[in-house]
């Protein structure tokens, strides 16, 4: 019969903590560029090009972060992964409007 296995961790790494900030941070550029260029009907230009890459880097480094958090033994893998997760959508998202800008 199997045994149940329990973990009672309550530390979280914290480049865990600092992925899922990086990763809200770049969730809330992306809103702030909609607003701005819905504000500015579609022409922004650099400025809002300027937001959009410093927020994919901020969700690439959140990533970073969140890979780097893995390998940190003894700790809780929640956070660990949700914000590995969460920076990881928000890099494919910033990555697709990126594509779709240079047709």
């Amino acid at each position: 019969m199997a045994k149940s296995r329990y973990t009672f961790i309550k530390k979280v790494a914290p480049a865990a903590k600092e992925s899922l900030i990086f990763s809200v941070a770049s969730l809330g550029l992306l809103v702030l560029d909609i607003v701005l260029s819905c504000a500015m009907k579609g022409s922004g230009g650099a400025v809002l090009g300027a937001i959009g890459l410093f927020a994919m880097l901020v969700a690439m480094y959140g990533f970073y972060l969140g890979i780097r958090a893995v390998s940190d033994r003894g700790t809780n893998y929640l956070i660990t992964a949700l914000g590995t997760i969460f920076a990881g959508i928000m890099s494919i998202i910033w990555i697709g409007i990126f594509f779709l800008g240079l047709q």
